[in-house]
């Protein structure tokens, strides 16, 4: 007799174990869901606010439909949903929208990989894009000027990492080297105005050195593709307070600013 009601016992015991089970598990998948619908409503959210922005900076709505269909409008949006994911930003949709107007105006403007660079920066890796972008020309090029060199080493690293600047040569090496020369001004554009620089001709060139380098030397940090193509999200001017130290750097050069009628 006291068998067999331990063997009920045991029963019924087994019986709720796996009812609550079976109740745990009901509860996650709706959990589960919940949140997964939850998620993809906010999503939905992201992508119509950045592309509502787009289309009041004056993105044309058919173009626009046939990009986001291209294996570049889904990498966008891809990236551009999640926008939220890890931190509060209202500006990140800004840039976000300002890519998809500036693909639209110009397709090829931001590669694939360039999105894929953007997506993977915090608020913080953004402000040290702005932060370099009044030493950048439009080319790509910061000039580069021994200690007086505005992005410290570690900066510099760190945007190497990031896939902003070359990674080849670092601090303090650099990435370029341009020929400077007196027959010809070499010229860097920038958004207030194009640099012109040739070497300096002496008061007599024919008493000068026969081994004399027939050119000038000046060094710059090169972005990368994407780098290039992110500052154009942050357009600023020329810090003429760096050009003047750059000025005296490289002595043997003379250098001509001209800024833009527009400036």
């Amino acid at each position: 007799m006291s068998v067999e009601m331990h063997d009920v016992s045991q029963e019924q015991k087994s019986r709720m174990l796996t009812m609550m089970l079976d109740k745990q598990r009901t509860s996650l998948i709706q959990r589960t869901s919940e949140a997964l619908t939850e998620q993809n409503l906010e999503y939905q959210r992201n992508m119509e606010s950045i592309v509502g922005l787009a289309l009041e900076e004056g993105a044309q709505s058919s173009p626009l439909t046939e990009i986001l269909k291209s294996s570049w409008g889904r990498t966008f949006l891809d990236h551009a949903k999640k926008i939220y994911d890890d931190e509060k930003d209202p500006l990140k949709d800004y840039y976000w929208a300002n890519i998809l107007r500036f693909q639209l105006a110009s397709p090829g403007a931001f590669h694939i990989r360039t999105l894929d660079v953007f997506a993977q920066m915090s608020s913080e890796d953004v402000k040290l894009l702005e932060e370099i972008s009044p030493y950048c020309s439009v080319s790509g090029d910061i000039i580069y000027c021994n200690h007086d060199f505005p992005i410290s080493r570690s900066k510099s690293l760190y945007l190497s990492e990031m896939g902003i600047l070359h990674p080849y040569g670092g601090w303090p090496s650099v990435s370029w080297c341009f020929k400077i020369r007196k027959s010809s001004a070499t010229k860097f554009e920038y958004h207030n105005g194009c640099l012109s620089i040739k070497m300096k001709k002496g008061k007599d060139d024919k008493d000068k050195d026969k081994y004399a380098l027939p050119y000038e030397s000046i060094y710059t940090h090169e972005l990368t593709t994407a780098g290039r193509q992110l500052l154009s999200l942050f357009p600023k001017e020329l810090d003429l307070k760096y050009l003047d130290k750059v000025k005296k750097h490289y002595k043997g050069c003379q250098f001509r600013f001209v800024k833009d009628n527009l400036n």
